[in-house]
């Protein structure tokens, strides 16, 4: 989406965006990290399968904000640092 960029380097991801993040929070089975982002967009739900340790991305329009969903591996523990470009997760 042309709002949204993700930049993946061994288990870090930069998620570059000018939105704020609202919240986080993890969800099992599938393991996966959602991110959701306040600002009133108008866009279709976008997949990406990914040949990494993030295995999809799904970007997802909601009332008032939209939603980041980034499948993974295995289960990590994101740490997450508001950066200049927007957001770092660490998944360690």
């Amino acid at each position: 989406v042309a709002f949204l960029n993700f930049y993946i380097d061994k288990y870090k991801v930069l998620i570059s965006s000018k939105d704020t993040m609202i919240r986080h929070f993890v969800l099992v089975e599938p393991f996966r990290v959602i991110f959701d982002f306040k600002a009133n967009k108008n866009f279709l739900t976008y997949k990406k399968n990914i040949n990494s340790f993030i295995k999809k991305v799904v970007i997802g329009n909601h009332n008032g904000f939209y939603r980041v969903v980034l499948y993974t591996d295995g289960v990590y523990k994101p740490i997450i640092k508001k950066v200049t470009e927007g957001y770092l997760v660490d998944f360690k």
